[in-house]
Formats: C-alpha cells, sequence, structure tokens
C-alpha cells in the first residue's frame, strides 16, 4: 500500500508582496521631477513656470517621502517576523 506524498513545503518563506512605492523606478520618478522642477525654477522668469515648478519640486517630494515610507515598513514587517536585520 503506498502513503500519500505529503506536499512539498518550500524552503524559506515567501517574501511580503512588494509595494508599488518600494520600487527603484518609483524612487527614480521622484529625482527626475525634482530635478526638472529645480532646473525651471533657477530659469523661471515668469509666474507660471514658477507655480509649474514648485508643483513639480511638491509632487517630487511627496513621491521621495512615499518610497521611503514603503521602505521602512517593509523592513518593519521583516524585522518583525524576525527575518530582518
Amino acid at each position: 500500500m503506498t502513503t500519500p506524498a505529503e506536499p512539498a513545503q518550500p524552503a524559506r518563506p515567501a517574501p511580503p508582496p512588494q509595494h508599488p512605492a518600494d520600487s527603484l523606478g518609483f524612487l527614480a520618478w521622484a529625482i527626475a521631477l525634482g530635478i526638472l522642477g529645480f532646473f525651471m525654477a533657477m530659469g523661471a522668469r515668469r509666474s507660471p513656470w514658477t507655480v509649474l515648478s514648485v508643483v513639480l519640486l511638491g509632487v517630487s517630494l511627496i513621491c521621495f517621502g512615499g518610497h521611503v515610507a514603503a521602505v521602512v515598513a517593509k523592513r518593519h514587517e521583516l524585522w518583525r517576523e524576525g527575518r530582518g536585520r
């Protein structure tokens, strides 16, 4: 009589799902928007360009803050599970 095969268990637990703000692409967009906004602010001579540069700098800061928050949250979750440093 044969015994049923036991289900295979993974060698290590699966990583937590990646948040979109945790990606390097998100960080790259934040840096690119910040640089573009900075150069626009330095060369702005008229009011509409100044407003646009301030908006780009604001979006850049929000994106960068979101990226940092996602990385910190992921590391905290790994630390709580005992898999982090």
